[in-house]
């Protein structure tokens, strides 16, 4: 179950993460076979608490659904406006590239100058911000300090996942 939430968790983060989706149509299959279709529009909310999937769709209406975690077998999104079509065409157009990857100790940025006062961002699988950086003659980010685990880079308006050993 556990890891279930967390490869939720991911899918959520990148969601959100990825402001180009104008409206984005999500089916939720429950255990007991049962399915929710959700329009979530660029401004709606997504997010866990302990034991359950918070879903406003959109920040006009004060209805909040709430879906219990332990019911939910899988979260679907459409595939004209989903987040699948949306990172494809991200990861598909991006030109920054990082290596190595996975790290240890330091990620270079390649295929993009870094600008003095240029800020990186940092985020975990669950979209927590980890670490905030301000560029100052560097093609190089210190990831060291950061735990094991799966972290997505902000830069330039682009989203790069990479792997912290």
């Amino acid at each position: 179950m556990k890891e279930n939430f967390n490869i939720l968790s991911l899918l959520i983060a990148l969601f959100i993460a990825n402001a180009t989706v104008a409206q984005t149509d999500m089916t939720v299959v429950k255990f007991d076979g049962n399915e929710m279709q959700i329009s979530i529009s660029q401004n709606g909310i997504l997010s866990f608490d302990v034991e359950n999937l918070l879903i406003k769709e959109n920040s006009k209406v004060s209805e909040l659904i709430v879906i219990p975690r332990a019911e939910i077998r899988k979260l679907t999104f459409s595939e004209y406006t989903g987040i699948e079509d949306a990172l494809k065409n991200t990861f598909a157009e991006q030109k920054i590239k990082i290596y190595p990857n996975p790290a240890t100790d330091e990620l270079q940025i390649m295929n993009y100058e870094l600008q003095n006062g240029e800020k990186v961002e940092i985020y975990d699988i669950a979209g927590k911000l980890r670490k905030f950086i301000v560029i100052s003659n560097s093609s190089f980010v210190v990831v060291s300090d950061l735990s094991a685990g799966v972290y997505l880079l902000k830069i330039n308006n682009q989203i790069l996942k990479f792997i912290k050993k």
